[in-house]
């Protein structure tokens, strides 16, 4: 029998250190391991996780109560501004101070309070099992919470600037305030797709963002027709008119986008919501006008909602 195959006849054997200067009863040590090392070892393990789990739940609870107080200050002084008037105003009456024709009718603020209820319920889906609750490095808070929180001081910031009317402050407040939002929504709904989470739970996660950043963007729009406005000192209805058809047919756009690639039905009714009442508002200077509005939101609409992915062009 060849040498080769007597090395496949052999016996295994444990393999030994190569290095002889290694001890072997060391080595042994490693190999064999008594019920009470193993009992040991696991112990240790499992006291490990449990030290984990509360400074998870430590930090979970931390950023929950700061997420919650920024939620609650934020409303409380929205309520507060409008109900015993900042500055000695309100938001409506500083909005109707200029003739800004891109400007929806009084009822349509009312969304605010829908935006603020639904912040509140994406905040309980977002302490008890939301999708981008990773820690941000030793912060007792994480990246969307943070984010969120800031979405809340730049709200106050807005709010409180646009009482003291300076416009133009307000305005660059309104727009980072706007663009935070939408880094949430990318955040959270990026996240919520690479954990496979259900429709109806991710709707949750970006559904009350979706209605938030939609909004923003009109109300965006109108604080910088409103800037324009009072630097110019005035512009005519005929600008103001084209403006505002203008404008609806790049939020319309913008509407049929988000709902063909991001499957995101909210900004195309937000759009419509904000279209309607600016055309009831406009019969105060052109009922024509107005109507056209009002009929180009729906058309729009019509089209942004259309199921064309059923029907396709047939060939012949």
């Amino acid at each position: 029998m060849s040498s080769h195959d007597e090395v496949h006849t052999q016996s295994p054997q444990a393999t030994e250190p190569a290095n002889p200067s290694i001890d072997r009863k060391a080595f042994n040590s490693q190999q064999i391991k008594t019920p009470s090392v193993l009992e040991a070892e696991q112990s240790a393990h499992e006291s490990m996780a449990e030290t984990d789990a509360r400074a998870e739940r430590r930090w979970k609870l931390i950023e929950t109560v700061i997420l919650w107080a920024s939620w609650i200050i934020m409303v409380g002084f929205n309520a507060y501004a409008e109900i015993f008037r900042l500055f000695g105003t309100t938001t409506g009456q500083i909005a109707k101070e200029q003739n800004v024709w891109f400007m929806p009718d009084g009822p349509a603020f009312a969304i605010w309070g829908l935006i603020y209820i639904g912040l509140g319920v994406w905040l309980i889906r977002f302490c008890i099992a939301g999708p981008s609750r990773k820690r941000l490095g030793k912060l007792p808070i994480t990246l969307s919470g943070l984010i969120f929180v800031g979405t809340c001081i730049l709200n106050i910031a807005w709010l409180s600037f646009w009482h003291l009317r300076s416009y133009t402050i307000s305005l660059i407040l309104i727009c980072a305030l706007t663009v935070m939002v939408w880094l949430l929504y990318v955040q959270v709904r990026r996240d919520a797709n690479q954990q496979h989470t259900s429709q109806a739970a991710s709707l949750l996660d970006w559904g009350p963002l979706s209605l938030y950043g939609s909004w923003l963007v009109v109300a965006s729009i109108l604080n910088a027709c409103y800037v324009v406005e009072v630097l110019s000192g005035g512009i005519s209805d005929v600008i103001q008119a084209f403006e505002v058809i203008i404008l609806l047919c790049l939020l319309l756009i913008v509407s049929f986008l988000m709902e063909q690639k991001a499957k995101d039905w909210v900004f195309g009714l937000v759009v419509f919501w904000s279209a309607v009442n600016i055309g009831l508002r406009l019969f105060a200077h052109s009922m024509s006008l107005g109507i056209f509005i009002i009929v180009l939101a729906a058309v729009g609409d019509l089209i942004t909602y259309f199921p064309w992915g059923t029907f396709k062009l047939v060939h012949r």
